[in-house]
């Protein structure tokens, strides 16, 4: 037998899931409905997709009290791989009820509901557990649970009192033991407010279970800053700096807050002495930065706080210093950064006698390695004290030229040993960038030129450095503003993001790929990823119940509030309507005569409430994931030409519009609630008018922000209204005298929509086609008509037909109107055909040599081929992409288009 029960682990294991099955079946027919073959079976059936018969096969033994562990953590696995975790809850229970002396499957039972945070079931299996099986710890278990009840409902005063009663006792018998215990006292005494006997508490006894001195004096440190005993604040953290952590950063700054809070004009001359005898204890061995930061950091107060400027030169003096130490260390910049905004202020002539200072620190030597590392500060300071602001494109090219030269020498001489690794200059590529960057936003006629080059600049530090996520990062930028999102995607995937990225860095791609008919096939695979992690996500849970095991207590709290974070992910949401919206789209075209119904059936109604605040959502977004070296005065440029309906956010340094984002949602929902009613035969009128009204209100928040997104808009509202009123004509002979407008209205629309698109396409004094108004065509043309031609098609079906011989007058005025609309839409689509193969999308580009000063916008011009800049660059790889991101997207786009007049012409 166990050979057996070995060959279908075997199997398993390779991934030969049928004959895993074969197997289990063999075995079966000997020994039927042995448990364990069973669940082997059970999870080689979800192997195979056949998930129904699966979750029956484990039903039929998961409830008859399981007692072996093999058996039980089977289970546990298949029902955590169908989403069914909760099952578990029952088999445990069901278990131990019938074993009622086995700790073991008590523990499991409690261990079940801590899972799936059940936490009323939970407290009362621990009052079980500490009646049946007396320890401490179920005791902590009890008191943890209470805490979890109270995270979730802080005001529910009871749990509150029971557990500061419950706290109190496992104090009185000593059953606190560590640390991690004593957590949870003072997490209750912190949720009451008592400050101060959380003070006593730490200061006594039970203090002592921080094994970690630094530990105990933080906490210590933070109850006298918030009780106003500065002084005792202050000594506290001081102890930390001088005795145990003199590199501990937020000690210092804890220190000083507690300084200035005492006296807001303290001793200069004690302070620096206490920092200069740190600096002088630790200055052997491994040089520690936090010392001499604070050096910075007390002046820097001296001036800001204490109002003192005669500190400003000794302030800048001392950056110097720090400077000269530590100029090599990649971390340098950040660490000057706050104090770099007082530089800033300075006139330009003083900013740039500090730059002339800090220049003369760097090494002169470029075959020395660190040479590369203090031009990387140097520059990043330049930029961000304001001396790259407003160059001229001379000034600009200098800076990049030299910048690309020490970057390729270094690259020479220092080559990466480890592909892990990144060039120590690879930041000086960046700073190139935004110089170009600066330069295209500035002038509207070399905007193209620049975008290039940048973008050949990035390439360049990409295949040098592969490792470095920051030039993916901009290149997905740039490229997505050039309109090549088929590159762009490209180096979306070479990040390789996973798990938890996908909620915080999906957005910097996703809505540019989902506009892009090229890229639908990726686009649904990358729904697809995210939405595993989403529903996958079944780790957390398990974490939560190893800390309850071990005793982590510190953990469980922070666990929860990452699985409320995730679960009310804004991005998951955005995932999950888009998902459907892009299925339906795409399924539209490719199967006309298929029902509609059968792509709309897995929308859940709570998934995509229309109903919706910005509070019931979390903004994971991570906005910094980006390095910048701006000056406090940048402002980050639009990353696309033109705008669109956008779920995904376009990243930008001032953080997120969350309203505007929660308005669009809403919208989104509401259109696919409106095309589930239409695919439900059972949805009366009434349903539908309520539907369009909550469209109309969703709208109306979200319109005047952009010509083009307003014309969106108005058409799509035009398409549903049209429908709604067909549908009262044709079924109560309601509303004849509107619907003539009615078509009238969406035709005079759709001529605006096709006008706004040829419009687009073309730039004046240009020959070459806008990329980015294939996005437009995407969100403003391909999506609604989509939406039409369902509608049409469903009101088609109402009508009665050409051949009908008895027709009402209102019928066969209608049939003309229907019959002229589906005309005009045709021959738009003829038209937008036309203008896409009018453009000579085959011709060959090519870097020339032309005046750049007669360049215009979107036209391909070239570089001086003496500059080392188009020695070092590809330019015309960058260029190609664009031409073949943009000729392949037209080419798609002509396809749909030529989809739909299939599809106009069959309904009409």
């Amino acid at each position: 037998m166990n050979n057996k029960l070995s060959g279908i682990y075997q199997a398993l294991e390779s991934h030969n899931h049928k004959g895993a099955l074969k197997l289990c079946n063999a075995i079966l027919a000997k020994k039927k409905n042995d448990p364990l073959v069973m669940v082997l079976k059970a999870i080689t059936l979800q192997k195979l997709n056949e998930i129904p018969e699966a979750i029956k096969t484990a039903d039929q033994v998961a409830f008859s009290g399981q007692t072996h562990e093999t058996i039980l953590s089977n289970l546990n696995y298949f029902y955590k791989s169908v989403d069914q975790i909760e099952k578990m809850c029952k088999v445990y229970e069901i278990s131990y009820k019938a074993n009622p002396k086995d700790e073991s499957l008590a523990k499991g039972t409690f261990l079940s509901y801590v899972k799936v945070r059940d936490f009323k079931q939970q407290q009362q299996v621990a009052i079980d557990l500490n009646k049946n099986f007396p320890k401490p710890l179920h005791n902590l278990w009890y008191l943890m649970t209470l805490l979890s009840m109270i995270n979730k409902d802080p005001t529910n005063k009871l749990l509150v009192g029971l557990s500061q009663k419950m706290s109190e006792k496992l104090a009185a018998e000593n059953k606190f033991t560590n640390s991690e215990e004593l957590f949870m006292y003072e997490t209750v005494l912190d949720i009451q407010g008592k400050v101060e006997e959380h003070l006593q508490l730490i200061k006594g006894k039970l203090g002592d279970l921080y094994t970690v001195p630094t530990e105990r004096l933080k906490v210590l440190g933070a109850l006298y800053t918030q009780l106003g005993h500065h002084a005792d604040a202050a000594e506290a953290y001081k102890e930390i700096i001088t005795k145990y952590e003199p590199d501990e950063w937020s000690c210092y700054m804890g220190y000083f807050d507690s300084i200035w809070a005492i006296n807001n004009s303290p001793s200069y001359q004690d302070l620096s002495s206490l920092i200069k005898s740190i600096q002088s204890e630790t200055s052997t061995g491994r040089p520690l930065r936090g010392p001499y930061i604070a050096e910075i950091e007390v002046l820097y107060r001296m001036i800001t706080v204490t109002k003192q400027d005669s500190f400003y030169e000794q302030f800048k003096a001392t950056i110097f210093e720090y400077f000269k130490r530590f100029g090599t260390k990649p971390i340098v910049y950040y660490d000057l950064k706050k104090y770099l905004s007082l530089v800033e202020k300075d006139t330009k002539e003083q900013k740039s006698a500090f730059l002339e200072e800090i220049f003369k620190l760097v090494s002169t030597d470029n075959t020395k390695p660190d040479r590369i590392s203090q031009l990387c500060a140097y520059y990043k300071i330049q930029r961000s004290i304001g001396l790259q602001s407003n160059l001229s494109e001379t000034e600009a090219r200098a800076i990049i030229d030299v910048i690309l030269q020490e970057y390729n020498t270094n690259k020479t001489l220092f080559p990466i040993q480890q592909s892990s690794e990144r060039l120590p200059g690879d930041d000086l590529l960046l700073i190139a960038y935004f110089l170009l960057a600066d330069l295209a936003n500035a002038n509207a006629d070399r905007k193209l030129l620049c975008l290039v080059e940048a973008a050949a600049i990035l390439e360049y530090g990409f295949a040098s450095s592969p490792k470095n996520f920051q030039f993916n990062l901009y290149l997905m930028q740039i490229y997505n503003r050039l309109g090549a999102f088929q590159k762009a995607f490209h180096h979306f995937e070479v990040l390789n993001i996973k798990n938890i990225q996908w909620d915080t860095l999906g957005h910097l791609m996703m809505d540019h790929i989902t506009r892009n008919p090229a890229l639908f096939s990726e686009t649904y695979k990358s729904f697809e990823k995210s939405f595993k992690f989403y529903v996958e996500n079944d780790s957390t849970p398990d974490f939560v119940a190893e800390c309850y095991k071990k005793g982590s207590f510190s953990k469980i709290l922070e666990m929860q509030k990452f699985q409320d974070k995730v679960a009310k992910s804004h991005q998951k949401a955005v995932y999950s309507t888009e998902r459907q919206m892009l299925a339906f789209l795409v399924f539209r075209h490719k199967n006309l005569t298929t029902p509609q119904k059968t792509q709309l059936d897995t929308v859940l109604p709570s998934d995509h409430d229309a109903d919706i605040t910005v509070e019931q959502f979390s903004f994971n977004q991570d906005l910094g994931v980006a390095d910048t070296f701006h000056p406090s005065t940048y402002t980050t440029p639009a990353i696309t030409t033109f705008g669109s309906t956008s779920l995904f956010l376009n990243q930008n340094e001032a953080g997120i519009d969350t309203q505007t984002l929660t308005n669009t949602l809403q919208y989104r929902r509401i259109l696919l609630k409106l095309l589930v009613q239409v695919s439900n035969t059972a949805t009366t009128l009434d349903q539908h008018t309520a539907t369009q009204t909550l469209l109309k209100e969703s709208i109306d928040k979200l319109s005047g922000k952009n010509q083009i997104d307003d014309l969106l808009f108005a058409f799509t509202l035009d398409i549903f209204t049209l429908y709604i009123n067909i549908l009262d004509l044709i079924k109560n002979t309601n509303g004849k005298d509107n619907i003539p407008e009615l078509f009238k209205n969406i035709i005079n629309r759709f001529n605006q929509v096709i006008k706004s698109i040829q419009d687009s396409f073309v730039y004046s004094n240009s020959t070459f086609v806008n990329p980015n108004s294939t996005r437009q065509i995407t969100a403003t043309l391909i999506e609604p008509l989509t939406w039409l031609s369902y509608l049409l098609s469903e009101i088609n079906t109402l009508m009665p037909s050409k051949k009908a011989k008895k027709k009402e007058e209102h019928h066969v005025q209608l049939r003309n109107e229907y019959e002229a609309l589906i005309q005009v839409v045709v021959d738009g689509c003829a038209s937008i055909q036309l203008l896409i193969t009018g453009k000579q999308l085959d011709q060959q580009l090519s870097i020339t040599t032309d005046d750049q000063s007669t360049a215009k916008y979107y036209q391909f011009i070239g570089l001086d081929t003496a500059k080392p800049l188009s020695a070092l660059l590809n330019t015309n790889n960058v260029v190609k992409s664009i031409q073949d991101d943009t000729r392949q997207c037209l080419s798609e786009i002509s396809n749909y288009l030529t989809t739909m007049k299939s599809h106009f012409n069959q309904i009409k």
